[in-house]
Order: C-alpha cells, then structure tokens, then sequence
C-alpha cells in the first residue's frame, strides 16, 4: 500500500562518487563521465525555483466575480479554451479585477502590460486567498502559447505555478492545471513547466485529481526526457565548461526524483501494467546510460516500485538482471543497489527472483550483446554469492545448490575469464562456510561440481597458494575459515582474480571436508584429484597420496597399479615445488608396494615398477629425495634386472654431467604432515652431484665381491667424475675417497682398504683435526690486519668453482687458485672427520674384481680387470694441468700412500715412470702448483707432498732405469735445503734409497754430504742428519767410494752439532728438560704453524717438543755415534790420520779458557786407539796359557793411563797372558819370551832365594813386572813423580782387588738393546690369539731368518736380556745381531714355547715384549695395526711391517719361489706414543723391497731403541753406558790405590805408546789439558750407539739462517 504523507522517502545516501560508470554503458552513450549532483535529501523533494512564504487574508472586500457554468468538463483534454464568466474574483485586493481586465487582453492591451498585469497577480495569488482560481487562469492561459514573446510565455509559466501552488485547489482545478502541464510535456522548454508539476503535486505528494493520468503521463514523460538528455549530451560531448550542467540532466534528474516521489506517497494510482512499462522504462535508461547520477536514479526508482508496488512477475527476472548488474559493478551505488534487492529478496517473491537469477544462468539464448550478458551473469553470480553467504538469515531466501551447482556448469561452458572467476569464488565461499560446506557435502550428485572444477583445471590450472593464502587456508589438521571473506581479496588491483590460486583453495578446502566424506564421493575427489595431476595443491596430494595406499591402489590388486603408480609420480613426486615430506611419503609407499611384489614372478611388472622410480633421478633437485631415491638404488643394485641398472646409471650420468648441478633450497614445509619417512643423513649432503656420487661409491662397494660387470660400470662413472671440470667439487673429492682406497692383494684381486693411509700428509697439508682451526679462531688472529683483509678483497667460490687450470711450462709458476681472495668456506675434505666412505666396505678381496691380469693367468668370464691406468693417468694429467686446490690437496696426500700398493699398479708400469718423471720435471723446474693464499700454505708444503709420492716411487725401481733411478736420486738431493721443510723429508727418503739403490746413491753421497754439511744451521734437522750419517755407516756399498775429505766432512758435521750443544750449555740455554713444556705450535686451516721462523720445524704433532729443544743429549750422543762408526767404517790406512783430525776437534775450552776433553770424547778416542790399527776384536781368555812345566804363574794388575792391565806370568819359562782392559773393550794377549840355555861360560844362578828353587817347581825367574816393563817401557820406578810421565800404579793383590776386577768384566763393553718381534696372523685383532701363534708367514720366517742369528740360548755366554738360558722356558734359540759395539737380542714370540693349557694369555710372552720399548710387528692381519692392540705402560715405539699386497696363509705357503721374499714390497712405518717426537725416517709409512727390509728394520729398532732410553731417563738420573761405567771403575781404581806421593801427578804418554793420542794431565798444571767428569753435563747410553751425556732439554743455539726447515 501506499505510504502516508508524512513518511519520508528513501533515497541512496549523498556521497561523492569515487569510481567510474562501467564500460559497458559508457560504450552504448558514448559519453564521457559526468560528475552527478548531490542525491536528494531524504526530507525535501527536488522542486527548483519553488519558494514558500505565508498566504495572507484579504484585509478589504473584495467585488466578487461569480463563477460561470460554461468553464468546461474537468475531463476535458485542454483547459485553454475556458472562458470565465462574467463577474468578479474574491479574495483579492482591489486592483485585482483591473488586473484581470488588463491580463484579458480587452481593450487591445499591449503583451507588455499583460505580462506585468501577470506579474503582479501571481504575486496577488500568493499572498492572498483568492477564489476561482480557474478565473485567473483563464484570463491568462494564452500567455503560454504565446512563442514570438518569451517574456509572455515564462509569465503564463509563472502565473500557472502560482495557480498550482494554491493549496485550495479543488480536483477539477488540479485536473485543469495537470492538463495543461501534461500538454505541454513534449515543450522543448519543458523544464520550465515541470516545476509547476511538483508544485501542482506537493512534491509528488498529491495526484488528486488526475490519479489515472499521472502514470501514463511519467511513462512517457521520463522516455521523452531521457531521450532528449541523451540526445542533448551527445550534443555537449567535448563543449561543455567544467563545472556546467546541461538542463537536460537538472530534468532528468528531477524527473528521476519526482518519479520515486510520486510512487512512495501514491503507489496505488500504478496499475501492474504500468509498472511493468515504467520498469521497462528504467532498465532501458540503464542500459543506455553511463553517468552515475542516472543510474542512482534509477536503483531508487526501483527501490520505490519494488517496496512500494507489486514488481510484475514479467518484469522480475529483466529488474534483477539490471540491479544485479549494477550491484556488481558500481560500487557507488551498492549499497543503495543491494537494499532495492534486499526488498525483493525478502519481499513474498523472494524465492522467484532466486528461482529468476538461476534462470539467468541456465538460459541458452540472450538477447543483446554477448557483453551485455556476460556483465549481468556476473552480476547475478555476485548476488547469488552474497545469498549463499546471508544463507537465509534476516528473512533472504536460501539457494539450494542442487539447482545452483547445475546452473554454475552451465555458465562455465561460456569458456569466460571474468565468468570463471566469479564461479570459483562463488565455489570457493560455498567450501569457506562451514554451514554450506556441509551441505555441498551431504549432496548426492557432485557431477556438475567435479565436472565444473576438472573443465576450470584444464583451462586455467591450479597451483600452490602463496605462504600467506596458505596460512588463511591452515594446516591438515587445523582448517581456519573466514565465511565472511569478500571476493575483493582474492582480487588484484584490476579487479582479476587469479583462478589457478583460487581453484587451490577449493581443492584445499575439499580436502578440509574428505573425513566427513563417505566412500563414494572420497573415490570421486580422489580420482577427480588424479585428473588434476600436478594442479593439485599439496595437501590435496597428501590425501591422494595416503587414499591410494589405504585402497591399495599401488598394488597388483588395482587392475591399473603400474598407471595409477606412474600417474602419482609425475603429477606429485615429479613436481619439484611440492614439500620434501609429501614426495619422501610417495616414495616410502611406492618403494613399500615395490618390495611386496618384488618376490613374485611379475619380472616385467617388476622393472617396470623400478624405473618408474629411477627415471625420476635424472631431474631430481632436491637433496633429501635424492638422497631416498639413490637409497632405492643402490638396495636394488645387486638384485636388480640389467634393464633396471642400466636405467639407473643412465640418470645418474644424465644428473652428474649436468653443468655444476647446484643444490637448490627444498621446498618451504608448510605442511605438516605426520610421515614417518626420514632423511637418512647425518652430515652436509653438498651438492647434487654429491649425493649420486656417493650412491656410486655405496653402489660399488656392494657389487666388488659379487658383480664384477657392474662394478666396473661404477667403476667408469666415477672415473669420470673424478676426471670432470663440470661436476662439483665435493662430488668430485667424494669419488677420490673411494678411488684411493683401492687396494689388492698378491693375485690382483681388488678390495677396499679400511683407511685412506694418507693422515700424514693430510697433517702436513693442515687437514687434520690437530692441525686445522676454525675460521672463528682465524678471524681472532687476524683482527687488526686490515692490510691482510685488503689483500684478500677477491673472492671466489670456495666450493663449488673451479680455479682456472693452467698449462705446465717450464719456467712457469702455476698455482691452483687465485692469489688474492677472500676467506673461503669450510675445507671440502678433511681426514679423520666424518666417515670418508659412506658405508664400511667388506674386508674380504673381490673374486670377481681384479687390477691386472697376470700372464699367466686365463681369467675366467665372471673376472673382471679395472683399468687402473686410466684411473693413474686421471691423477697424472691433475698434476700437470692443476684444478681445484681442494682436489690438488687430496691428491698430494694420499696417492702416495696407494702408490705403496705395487700390485694394484702391477699393469701400469708406464704410467708410473710417466709420473716419476713429471713429478722430477717440477720439482726440478719449480713448475709444480702453489697453494692458494687463504690457505697460508707455502711451496714448501706441496712440494713435501710430491717428494712423499717420490719416495714411494722408489718401490718400483726394478723397472726404472739407471738414468731414471739417478734421477730421483738427485731429485732428493735437490729438496735438501731448497725449500721450507723439505730437507728432512728429501734425507728420510734419501735413506731409503741408500737401501734400495744403492748403486745410485754411492754415486751421489759427495753431494749429499756437501748438501747437508750447508744445512747444519738447522737444528731442527739435526737428528735427521745424523740419524742418516749413522745408518749409512753400516752400509759398505754406500760409503766405499768416499774418500778421506768426504769422511773429514761427515766428522765436521758432528763437530758442529757437538758445538752447538756446548755453546747453548755455556749460554745458560741447555738446561734440564721441563716436563711442563707443551710445545703446541699456532694451528690453521691450511699448514702447520709459522710461529717458528726460519728453519725451525714445524712437521712436529701438536703437543709435542722439538728434539733440538728438549733433546739436546740425543743430537750430543748421535754425532759421537756418527763420528765412531764412521771411523770404524774408514780404512785401516787412513784411521791413524782421522784420529788426529778428531782428537783436536773434541779437545775444547771451558770458561776459565783451560782446555778440555769430555767423558764421552775420551772414551771415543780410547774406541780410535783400539781400533786404528785392527779389524779383529775379539780375542779370548785361555785359563790353561801355560803348564806345570812352565812354572808357577804370578798375576799382577796396573792402570796404566785408563787401562787396567793384568798379567799372569809363568815363572819359569815366562810365558804371559795379557789383559788390557779399556773402557771400549777388553783384549787378551800371550807372550812367551824366547829363553836360550845360558852359555857354558854363564855362571849359574845360585846365589839368593831363588837358587834353593831353581831346580823344583816353584821356582820364579820372571816376574810379572819384567813382561809389563818390556811391553810399556820406558816406565820410570824412581821414588818421585815425574811432572811430565805419569808412572803406573800397581794394583794390590788382594781379594777386594779381584772382585773390583770381576765386577768389571762383568760390564760388557757392548751395548745391549732387547727389542721384541711379534707377528700378527690373517684376521687377528686380538692380544692373545696373537700370542698364540708358534709359526708366520713365508715373508716373516724370511724376514727373521735375516733379522740377526739365531742362536741357541742354553749355555749362551752372551747378554740374552732376560732369556732364560738354562730351563728353555723361553724357548731352544733367540735371534741375535751385534756388530763391534752393539748387540741386540730379539724377543720373538712365535720363538718362544706356547702352552695355552697352563697359560691361555701367553703372559711368558708378554713379560718380555711387553717390557720392551720397542717391538717390531710383523702384520699379516689385512687389517691396520691399532697401537692399544698390546696395553703396555713400557711399550713406546712399534715398528710395524706390513705387506704392500695382502696375501692369505694358506696362499702364501703355494708360493715355492726362494726369491719370493725378496721380490716382494713391505710398507715400514713407526708408530710411537703420543708425546714422542718424529726420531725415524719411517715415522712416515716407506715401502722397501724384502731384501733391504731386515737391515732397514733393524736399523729403526736399534735407533729407536737407544732412543727409547734417553726419553725415558731424560725427568730422572742420567743413563750411564757401560762404556762409561768402565772408565769410571778404572779411575776409581787408580784413585784409591796411587801412592799419596803420586797424588796429583798426571800423565802425558810420549808419543808412540798407547797413550800418544791422549794426553790428560791433572789439574795443577795450568794450562795443561784437563780431565773431566761430564756426567752432569751430558748423558751417555754407548761411546758408540747413541750414548747420551747430561739432562739439559734447551734447543741449540742458531747460527745461521739459510736452508730450509722442516
């Protein structure tokens, strides 16, 4: 019904337009935006020009003018030809009817006088309540037809709005105003009458009168206007002033106003007929219009007829398709638009305008435009959004989707962008609201739905949300829905929304609902998600993926497992941008199914299942999956089919020569999945590269025993990645881990050794945990060095680039990395870190696998030969080109350790002598490569390195020739003071070769001593040297063609080491040695430390001391060594010569300037003295010299300078045995003088006590004295001393005398070392089951048999060094050696009687080795020696020997060639404890032929075992040798028993005695040589085995700076 006349109306709010009319209108106008006026208020009604002002009473009577019948119908079509009658108006003033007499126009009255009779009567009307109006009027109507006076037209205007403004007006005087308006309507100055209308109406408030005219009427009035406001702006188009309105739009505008009036306060005077046309009206206006203002108008005017008139059923579906039209675009207006379709909705024909909207959607034809129609779908689709979201609430009617779903798959067949969109976030707000999302799953048939979402999916795509959408849309477990969201905020600036993201989120939000889902439409989501394929989002992929495993649907249950199978990996495990959790789960259930059918004949089925999972590999980017899929392959590897290996080979090669396949970041994990598949990694994977390479390595070490075809396919592949500048750097160093492990045995056959042997050099090249430090501590030590910072401003990529390699050139400096860069990341590689290989290999040779094929030898098929060649060719062309430092470093520091594996390299010969002469060519033209700068490495280091693999290249100089053997020689002896630190790795290797080539090394040796002689200003190398001097001692074939100045340079070297030692002890620098000294040297990345300048070694393992430091008594000891064996290996010719040489240099000053001779230096001379004129030392004591004929025997004993001599004479024929004692050995001699019978002339003794006897038994006619002054004359016997001879004392003959004398026999002049040999057998690891073995090997009884003598202990008169010699409780017979001066007795378990019964742990055994210091180890385990395998406090040193090739017992014994031993390799290395500095040049693994092992061997035992007894004596008191403890007793002696008048006399012994050459004098004599004790001084363990005088520990003094240091 219609509203009161008091409410008001309601109209859109007033507020400035912010946006544009959409396209689509300004495209039918053609006109540009206009800037609407304000909306009307809500309390006026837009009536222009109108005023309001009082009427007033008549305050005079007026003359009345009675109102005639003949004014004419109310009815009639026009009220211009009325005629009032004759008479008079009331009401007015006075000049009221002169007025209308002059308006009337009687009288000829001028138009002029008429429009002011007008003027003032509308004035008269206004103010005054007039009667008969229609009077006035008619007297005036004519006025407005007037068109040639305009003036007379706008005041017929003026005095009909007066008229009509009278609120007295009857119906018929309305009707007649309202006529004369609506003729007037098609007026080209219409709107100048339509405000008469309003005013005639009260606004639109009051049609009395005319109630069925005033629809027609506005029908056509707003077509007529709105045509010509149309036409009008088309017109004004690009004229019109800013700011200036057309009058066209002010009537418009008004018209629109009056129109919503007239229908909020007279709804009933519209018919449903009118409506309908009014309607029609409007939307035309809407369809052609584009300003706003009109379409305001319009949404109001559709308000008002849907709120305040019944909205014709013919007109519903047309106004919603306009209203949903504008409600969508104009957002202006929406809310205005949204309230006119709220009363509809909520008006009792709500559900029809739902049922009207899907109409619109389903219908087939249109009429219009294709862009007319889209733009209203998208509009209902808007609406029909906001419906879903009221979902009945405030009275909306409610949408059933099983009409919308429907109608929303008809729509998608437009195929429209903008359509689209709006069905996804219609959808999307259906899935987002719990209520509705409930009931879209509670539908039955969800086809149009799956069917809607796969064609959108095939169109548009679907792809992961953004990590903000993703966190709108929650996690699996925790959904978060907003059902109040706008579908602006799936929208960009330009209003598109971006389909694929939202199409994710339905499929998310499907996901959301699949636990309240039954089976049925589970099954229709899951195979509508295999559809989408890669579209999918990745929790949707998580429910595919797990749905498909409960319903087995990977199993040969599932008719289509292998399509289902393959389908799932290409549309997830392939779509690298899903999370790693969500492709690992795939993986876990695919390799699950996998493994369940494998045992099943389906052979066919089963490949084809594993290559659906290798073929992945190729493309994989992501490290953990990688990781999971090389896993698969390589469990695969021995049991799979060809097809599937070579599948799997085939992608690892395509991903390893991808160009530097870098690691990606894994895909963001926000999605937390409950999956129980984990990432088997438990260190940085590196690159991708890495991770195959490392599955190859696993790979290999899984087929060497068992495939040997595959194996050497693996083989090859990482050969080549070894060999390729395009791989990565860390996949790269991961192929040379196992590369160099390789290892064989004595039949070629191939394993992998359990350490890469190459600790040492990794020491030297800092890549061990003693010698690295992090970069923390580095940054620590570098503040303050912005000097240094700049210098490194270049930077590289550390691991991942390759330096530029560089062609080798003669005199050409090439390094291996950039000069000047920045600090790199962590090293690459490092040993002893994280496990080198990534699974342990089996300790068992391949039978399958082999390096080379002996020519003997038809190998079987299943044999397969590597070629190693390739593999030391690989390692050849590094060296010469360079690369990256990381795998120069690698290489310098373990090839040569497998290079010790000569059986490995057994075929590659050739490329071994190539090598040998690569490495000789840069050494020799400094063209090897230099270590990066960030390293702090210097040459010095790498060329350690490369003399290391020259030095086991030594071992294959069977095949050298003479010039190439020479020619490592002087590669050696180039190394000795040329570079930082290689002087004593050149002289270690340089002792080798004294063993293995010796023909070329006595060539050499003038240079090699003159080479060490310049580099004695290195006390760091002082025990090298000298170590070196000592052993080539005792090799003839060395030393024979020295001559006499070479040996005079030898003893020169000694002299200055020996002056060293006493310069630092008068400077207060030697002094006892302090245990609390650490001596940790800086540690750094790259080398050992600098902080010792110069020379100074730095090779030393942290913690420990230097020997020039600590250990001056052992460099003291060692030249007195070096100097004795020396001159015992001199010819006898030239002895005499060298002991006067010696004798003046031993012979030195105190501080007092008084010259001196040390202990040790007097017991040295008395060995010269001894020895310069024999080689034959031993000599016997024969109790029975003489027998009864010869007399009675008288003995007497003198000292005579530091001998004792003891002779026992026959007193009658004089027959005398001779015992000279000297503190370096004793010597006996006969004598018989040659008695004559006297002369018959000669008168017989018989005279004196002796004539009674003469003739008997008893009697003396010599005297021990008589021989004594015959062999040592000139004596003098006088009374008193003589100052220049030194008579001898006779000693008593007397009990105490003789024991003195006995308890110095018994102090043999050799020196005694015990040194234990154990041999470990095949496999053993264990104390006791070591112990237990009675035999060894064939190299070991070879080995032994040559070690020393064996020697039967029972009886032995010699030092066994606690062998029993009576009972055989440690067994029949020792091995023994001894030369002049030393004697070693070797404690050989497998010697000793073994009796597991009564003593299971062989603690007989142990009682001996392990209270020796030093224990040679024989391993034959195939296994490396651990230094705890015998827990030992005493144990100090183990020599370990170790065949080069691993050969079994049993093969071992098949072996019957004699010479078998000796053409085999033994690789020697010295393992001492902890805290022991380096004191053997087998501290390093060398590898020496079978022939040289017993002498070399020999050689580091007896050196370490004299070592041994200096270190552990050096915190306690001294060590005294038995040479020593021999002078001593003999200066006792002659202290104890010379005369008090001969106290103080000393002796100088004329030359030509036996004392010529040491002279010793008493300290009276001023001037005189003096005789000194040194005992506190230095320490002695033998005159001529490394005796050892004093304690002092501080280094020597440095002399000189040149030469290099190691």
């Amino acid at each position: 019904m219609s509203p009161s006349q008091d409410d008001g109306p309601k109209t859109p709010d007033r507020r400035q337009s912010s946006s544009t009319i959409i396209d689509a209108f300004r495209a039918l106008t053609g006109r540009a935006k206009a800037t609407p006026p304000a909306a009307p208020s809500t309390s006026a009604i837009i009536t222009p020009g109108s005023s309001a002002f009082a009427r007033r009473d008549s305050t005079a009577v007026l003359q009345t003018i009675a109102r005639g019948s003949g004014i004419g119908d109310v009815g009639g079509e026009s009220a211009q030809g009325i005629t009032a009658p004759p008479g008079h108006v009331l009401g007015g003033p006075d000049e009221l009817n002169q007025l209308l007499e002059q308006i009337s126009g009687h009288g000829y009255v001028n138009v002029k006088d008429r429009v002011a009779a007008a003027q003032n009567l509308c004035k008269i009307v206004e103010e005054y309540a007039v009667s008969d109006i229609l009077t006035i009027w008619s007297s005036a109507s004519d006025l407005i037809d007037n068109a040639e006076h305009q003036d007379a037209t706008r005041a017929g205007y003026d005095l009909l709005k007066s008229c009509a403004k009278v609120p007295t007006l009857s119906a018929m005087e309305r009707n007649v105003f309202f006529k004369v308006i609506s003729s007037k309507k098609n007026d080209p100055s219409f709107e100048q009458i339509f405000p008469i209308l309003v005013e005639l109406t009260n606004g639109g408030r009051n049609v009395d009168g005319f109630e069925p005219m005033i629809a027609p009427f506005l029908r056509d009035l707003l077509e007529r206007t709105v045509r010509s406001t149309v036409l009008a702006r088309k017109q004004e188009r690009g004229k019109s002033k800013a700011g200036v309105e057309i009058k066209e739009n002010v009537l418009l505008e008004q018209l629109f106003q009056f129109i919503i009036d007239v229908t909020r306060f007279n709804s009933k005077v519209f018919p449903e007929e009118e409506v309908e046309q009014l309607l029609e009206n409007v939307i035309n206006v809407c369809r052609t219009t584009n300003v706003e203002s009109d379409i305001r108008y319009a949404v109001a005017i559709f308000d008002a007829l849907g709120t305040y008139t019944q909205v014709p059923p013919t007109s519903l579906k047309s106004c919603l398709a306009v209203l949903c039209d504008i409600y969508r675009q104009l957002k202006a207006v929406e809310e205005h638009t949204w309230n006119a379709l709220r009363n509809l909705f909520t008006s009792h024909v709500g559900q029809s305008a739902v049922s009207a909207l899907l109409s619109i959607l389903t219908e087939n034809t249109y009429e219009g435009e294709y862009s007319r129609h889209r733009s209203i779908v998208r509009g209902v689709l808007y609406t029909l959004r906001k419906l879903l979201i009221l979902d009945g609430a405030e009275g909306f009617p409610k949408v059933g989707l099983d009409l919308l779903l429907p109608s929303l798959n008809h729509v998608s067949s437009y195929k429209d962008l903008k359509i689209d969109g709006d069905i996804i976030s219609l959808l999307l707000d259906i899935l987002q609201t719990d209520k509705l999302r409930n009931l879209l799953v509670a539908e039955d048939d969800w086809t149009d739905l799956t069917r809607t979402l796969a064609e959108f999916a095939a169109q548009y795509g679907i792809h992961e949300t953004t990590p903000k959408e993703t966190a709108r849309i929650g996690s699996l477990s925790g959904f978060s829905n907003k059902s109040t969201e706008s579908s602006t905020d799936r929208r960009d600036a330009n209003g598109n929304i971006d389909h694929a993201a939202c199409l994710s989120e339905i499929i998310n939000s499907l996901v959301t609902s699949l636990p309240d889902m039954d089976i049925l439409k589970k099954a229709v989501l899951m195979n509508l998600f295999l559809r989408f394929g890669r579209q999918i989002s990745h929790n949707a992929a998580y429910w595919l993926v797990e749905y498909c495993n409960q319903e087995r649907r990977f199993y040969p249950s599932n008719e289509g497992y292998l399509r289902d199978a393959r389908k799932l990996v290409e549309c997830i495990f392939q779509d690298r941008k899903r999370p790693t959790e969500l492709r690992l789960k795939l993986l876990e259930y695919l390799q699950d199914a996998y493994y369940a059918i494998e045992p099943f004949p389906h052979s066919a089925d089963v490949s084809s299942y594993a290559v659906i999972l290798i073929e992945t590999i190729g493309d994989e980017s992501d490290v953990a999956v990688l990781n999971t899929l090389t896993e698969f392959a390589i469990e695969n590897v021995q049991w799979s089919s060809d097809n599937v290996f070579n599948a799997t080979i085939a992608h690892f090669k395509r991903l390893i020569k991808t160009p530097k396949a870098t690691l990606e970041q894994p895909t963001p994990r926000e999605v937390n999945f409950s999956s129980t598949a984990t990432i088997p990694w438990s260190e940085d994977p590196g690159s991708l590269c890495n991770v195959v390479v490392r599955a190859l390595v696993r790979m290999f070490i899984r087929t060497i025993n068992s495939d040997g075809r595959r194996a050497k396919i693996l083989f090859e592949c990482l050969l080549f990645v070894a060999g390729s500048e395009t791989s990565e750097i860390d996949a790269r160093v991961s192929a040379f881990k196992l590369l160099f492990r390789l290892r064989s045995d004595t039949n070629h056959a191939l394993f992998i050794a359990e350490s890469s042997e190459g600790q040492r050099m990794a020491a030297v090249l800092s890549r061990t945990q003693d010698t690295a430090v992090s970069w923390e501590s580095k940054e620590e030590d570098d503040q303050g060095r912005q000097s240094r910072t700049d210098e490194r401003s270049q930077s590289q990529d550390y691991k991942n680039s390759s330096s530029p390699t560089a062609t080798m050139k003669q005199v050409t400096r090439v390094t291996s990395g950039p000069q000047r860069t920045t600090r790199p990341a962590s090293p690459v590689w490092m040993y002893g870190g994280f496990r080198a290989l990534p699974e342990e290999p089996q300790k068992t040779a391949s039978t399958v696998l082999f390096s080379s094929k002996l020519d003997t030898e038809d190998l079987p098929t299943d044999r397969i030969v590597l070629e190693i060649t390739r593999w030391l060719e690989l390692n050849i062309s590094i060296l010469q080109k360079g690369t990256h430092w990381e795998l120069y470093s690698y290489i310098l520091a373990h090839l040569g350790a497998q290079l010790t594996n000569q059986s490995l390299f057994a075929s590659a010969i050739p490329q071994v002598k190539l090598l040998k002469s690569v490495l000789c060519e840069q050494i020799r033209s400094t063209t090897f490569h230099e270590p990066p700068s960030y390293t702090s490495l210097k040459k010095g280091d790498v060329v350690v390195c490369l003399f290391h693999i020259l030095t086991m290249i030594i071992s294959y100089h069977p095949h050298f020739t003479r010039n190439e053997l020479e020619d490592l020689v002087r590669s050696f002896l180039s190394g000795i003071g040329s570079w930082d630190r290689t002087t004593k790795w050149c002289i270690h290797a340089l002792a080798v070769c004294c063993h293995e080539l010796p023909l070329s090394t006595s060539r050499h040796m003038e240079s090699i001593l003159t080479k060490m002689s310049q580099s004695i200003t290195q006390p760091n190398i002082a025990i090298h040297i000298l170590e070196f001097l000592a052993g080539v001692s005792r090799l003839p074939e060395i030393i024979k063609n020295c001559r006499e100045d070479n040996f005079r340079t030898v003893f020169g070297i000694c002299f200055r080491y020996l002056d060293y030692v006493r310069n630092s002890r008068e400077k207060g620098r030697v002094s006892h040695p302090n245990p609390s000294r650490t001596g940790h040297p800086t540690s750094r990345h790259s080398g050992p430390s600098r902080e010792f300048s110069g020379s100074q070694d730095k090779d030393f393992k942290s913690g420990s001391t230097q020997p020039s430091d600590d250990l001056p008594q052992y460099v003291y000891a060692l030249a007195y060594h070096v100097i004795a064996f020396w001159y015992i290996a001199s010819k006898m010719q030239d002895r005499q010569r060298h002991i006067a040489f010696i004798h003046r240099n031993l012979i030195g000053t105190d501080k007092n300037n008084t010259r001196v001779i040390e202990e040790q230096g007097r017991v040295t001379m008395d060995m010269m003295e001894r020895m310069a004129y024999s080689d034959h030392d031993e000599t016997i004591y024969d109790p029975k010299f003489a027998t009864s004929a010869d007399g009675e025997i008288n003995s007497k004993t003198w000292v005579h300078g530091t001998s004792l001599i003891t002779i026992e004479t026959a007193g009658r024929t004089g027959l005398s045995q001779i015992t000279i004692r000297r503190p370096s050995g004793t010597r006996y001699y006969v004598a018989r003088p040659q008695l004559d019978t006297p002369p018959r002339h000669q008168q017989p003794i018989i005279t004196g006590l002796t004539a009674e006897t003469y003739y008997t038994s008893s009697y003396v006619g010599i005297l021990p004295d008589d021989v004594y002054q015959a062999f040592f004359a000139p004596i003098s016997i006088c009374a008193l001393p003589s100052p220049v001879l030194d008579p001898p004392v006779a000693l008593p003959d007397d009990d105490m005398t003789r024991r003195a004398i006995e308890a110095f026999d018994r102090v043999s002049p050799l020196d005694g070392h015990k040194i234990g040999v154990i041999y470990i057998g095949e496999g053993q690891t264990e104390e006791a089951e070591i112990f237990a073995n009675v035999m060894g090997s064939v190299d070991y009884t070879d080995f032994i048999t040559k070690l020393g003598t064996m020697i039967p202990l029972k009886g032995a008169q010699f030092n066994t060094q606690g062998l029993d010699r009576e009972y055989g409780t440690d067994g029949d017979f020792a091995v023994c050696w001894r030369d002049r001066v030393s004697e070693i007795v070797f404690h050989a378990t497998t010697l000793m009687p073994t009796n597991l019964e009564h003593d299971a742990k062989c603690i007989n055994k142990k009682k001996h080795t392990g209270n020796d210091s030093v224990n040679i180890i024989f391993n034959d385990s195939g296994r490396p020696f651990r230094f705890d395998t015998f827990p030992s406090d005493f144990n100090f040193v183990y020599i370990v020997i170790t065949p080069e090739a691993f050969n079994t017992f049993a093969e071992s014994r098949l072996q019957p060639s004699p010479d078998r031993a000796k053409q085999r390799f033994f690789k020697v290395q010295v393992l001492s404890k902890s805290d022991f500095p380096e004191i053997s040049p087998a501290f390093e693994t060398k590898i020496v032929s079978g022939k040289s092992l017993p002498a070399f061997v020999r050689l580091l035992a007896l050196n370490a075992s004299v070592f041994c007894t200096v270190w552990t004596q050096r915190f306690m008191g001294e060590h005294v040798s038995s040479w020593r403890t021999r002078l001593r007793e003999i200066n006792k002696l002659r202290e104890k028993h010379t005369p008090a008048e001969l106290r103080g006399v000393s002796t100088l012994t004329p030359p030509g005695t036996g004392e010529a050459t040491s002279p010793l004098v008493q300290r009276e004599f001023p001037g005189a040589l003096i005789t000194r004790d040194t005992s506190t001084l230095f320490k002695r363990a033998s005159t001529a085995t490394f005796g050892v005088e004093g304690r002092s520990g501080a280094e020597m003094e440095r002399t000189g700076s040149g030469g290099s240091g190691m």
